[in-house]
């Protein structure tokens, strides 16, 4: 789900089917951990939240950058096509990875960005390098990356620390099922 629109947002977040609630603690912590780090990686097990959180912090932060990029890399299978993927979301695209980078590169160059990396897990060395190459490149890219596994796929570039925001399978009240809602039947 990458799609192109004027800047300042390219690549759209996935639409919201119900109301954000009970993660109001993560999502400031996430929205202030944006603004003070250049690559931040939420993490934890699939279903936990993370493309939502991701999703409703770019609503609330779009405004501190002059560009934001969602892009969903769950079909991406190899570095070629995370590039391609990324490029996309500031225009056309190359075929070949090395130049994909360069052009994007040269888009981010002068541009306080936010790129959105959603489930990165299967490609996370090939996110791991594109994103090494794009924060010593370009002048002021922020990413903000998604993936599965807490440990072994955190986006790790060779000499960066980056901060990850383990999340937490969201809780619901152990005192039965709300009676208040129909069942369906």
């Amino acid at each position: 789900m990458t799609a192109t629109v004027a800047l300042p947002l390219a690549g759209l977040p996935p639409s919201a089917l119900s109301r954000f609630v009970g993660r109001s603690r993560e999502l400031a912590a996430v929205a202030e951990l944006s603004g003070s780090t250049r690559l931040l990686t939420l993490t934890g097990a699939g279903g936990s939240g993370k493309t939502r959180l991701a999703a409703e912090t770019v609503t609330r932060v779009a405004h501190r950058w002059d560009a934001v990029a969602w892009v969903d890399l769950a079909p991406a299978t190899d570095s070629a096509q995370v590039a391609n993927k990324v490029g996309a979301a500031f225009g056309p695209t190359e075929r070949e990875e090395s130049a994909a980078i360069a052009g994007l590169e040269q888009a981010l160059r002068d541009r306080p960005a936010l790129l959105v990396l959603d489930n990165c897990e299967h490609v996370i060395n090939s996110v791991a390098g594109l994103a090494d190459r794009l924060l010593r490149g370009a002048a002021r890219p922020s990413i903000l990356a998604t993936v599965e596994k807490p440990s072994a796929s955190r986006v790790r570039p060779p000499g960066w620390s980056p901060r990850w925001f383990p999340m937490k399978p969201k809780s619901f009240s152990s005192s039965g099922p709300d009676r208040s809602t129909p069942r369906l039947r």
